[in-house]
This record gives structure tokens, C-alpha cells and sequence, in this order.
């Protein structure tokens, strides 16, 4: 998803750049384009955190239960090996 974003958003920054070269530095459409690609970029940023978060939560959540699980293997183990112990 994070690679996705970075394509497009590599693509964009090329296409609006070479927009950008072709206008002359007192065109007013200039500054349009600068903007729209400012505000892009600013969108793309908002978006990597969203996706930046949603991974880190869930990082944690899966680590919680990785170590839930060890836990239990670990309980389990004890109990069998005092079963054993008895048999």
C-alpha cells in the first residue's frame, strides 16, 4: 500500500514538475500548479500517517497475541509435564 502511494505519488511530482518548468516563473498559472502540487503532496503525507498507524496498531495487537499464545503453550506445557510426572 505505502509502495503504491509512493509510486503514484513519484509520478505526479514528475508529471506536475515538468508543467511547472514549461510555465514562465511570472506565469499566475504557476502558482496554481504549485499549490495543487503542495496540496497533494500535503494529502499523500495524511495518508502514509493513516496507513503508519493502522500498521502500528496492528503490530501490537498481533505482538499481544503472540505473547497471549506463549503464555498458554507455556501453561500447557507445565500442566502436561505434571501429568506425566504422575503417570
Amino acid at each position: 500500500m505505502i509502495k503504491n502511494l509512493r509510486k503514484k505519488l513519484n509520478k505526479m511530482s514528475k508529471k506536475e514538475q515538468a508543467m511547472v518548468a514549461e510555465l514562465a516563473d511570472d506565469a499566475p498559472e504557476r502558482e496554481t500548479v504549485v499549490n495543487r502540487i503542495l496540496e497533494r503532496s500535503k494529502e499523500t503525507i495524511t495518508k502514509l500517517k493513516t496507513v503508519k498507524e493502522s500498521l502500528t496498531t496492528k503490530t501490537t495487537k498481533i505482538t499481544t497475541q503472540l505473547t497471549d499464545y506463549k503464555a498458554t503453550v507455556t501453561d500447557l506445557t507445565e500442566k502436561m509435564t505434571k501429568i506425566q510426572a504422575k503417570i
